[in-house]
């Protein structure tokens, strides 16, 4: 009898330490940075599920999504997951998890911890005031995968300043509000990786309608005065005086007087 109780007790704490799912729904799985439990989307890793003789029934890849999943296994057997092979960036997950695919409705999520390799990616925000630059506290940007999935959102600082640590892979960086009378900031695409272990990038916020790139809008485009030494003054021909007619006036005075003055000497 006490033998008996010791192997139910045994099967209880094997029970307890084993994961069940179901059939009629998915078996899925979600991926998770070892450190900091936080999620990662990996695209390539290779997931074997095994049977309880170690043979290998299927392999599902992840597709950078957030989930992974699979239907169709055969009810009423032991399983286990195991990774068959990584991605740069991702070392090797040896660790078997075990779980009983039975009858019924409820489904089966794993979530299988990686063991990440990272870079940093570091963020200054400013705004472009002519001869002042001013570096923008609190702006809130979002990070995504290239499967246009959020990753991660980051806000800066009193100094402008944000960084981050990422896992390996390709990832664009976009800001979540505009600032008043400030044009937004394009899209910014960058990489992590072996090469790329740490990227610094200043993004600027520019006056609206200020010419970027030597493209701008010409019809809001402000013209001042241009100072040119050589440039002709425009003449107000209203303003001018009419020296024309007031020497025509003297000179048909003075030759009155001349014949005046000549005709009283001849008489």
């Amino acid at each position: 009898m006490k033998k008996i109780f010791i192997l139910l007790i045994l099967l209880s704490l094997s029970l307890c330490t084993t994961v069940f799912a179901s059939n009629n729904s998915s078996l899925t799985i979600q991926f998770r940075n070892i450190d900091n439990k936080e999620f990662v989307y990996p695209k390539g890793i290779v997931i074997g599920i095994y049977n309880n003789q170690d043979k290998l029934i299927t392999s599902i890849t992840s597709t950078g999504e957030s989930k992974l999943e699979y239907l169709g296994l055969p009810l009423n057997s032991n399983y286990y997951l195991k990774e068959i092979s990584t991605i740069p960036g991702y070392k090797l997950n040896t660790n078997k998890v075990s779980f009983w695919y039975f009858g019924g409705t409820t489904t089966f999520s794993y979530y299988m911890d990686l063991e990440v390799e990272t870079g940093k990616f570091n963020l200054t925000k400013v705004l472009d005031e002519g001869s002042l630059t001013t570096y923008e506290s609190n702006v809130s940007f979002s990070i995504y995968t290239e499967e246009n999935i959020l990753f991660k959102k980051i806000l800066t600082n009193d100094l402008g300043n944000a960084s981050i640590s990422l896992p390996y892979g390709s990832y664009y960086l976009k800001q979540d509000e505009k600032y008043l009378n400030y044009n937004i900031p394009s899209i910014y695409n960058f990489t992590i990786n072996s090469n790329n272990l740490n990227v610094n990038k200043t993004l600027t916020d520019y006056k609206e309608h200020t010419i970027i790139n030597n493209t701008y809008d010409a019809a809001s485009e402000v013209v001042s005065p241009k100072n040119d030494d050589n440039a002709q003054e425009e003449i107000n021909v209203t303003n001018v005086p009419n020296t024309l007619n007031n020497s025509y006036l003297l000179l048909s005075l003075i030759s009155f007087l001349v014949l005046n003055i000549y005709v009283k000497k001849n008489i």
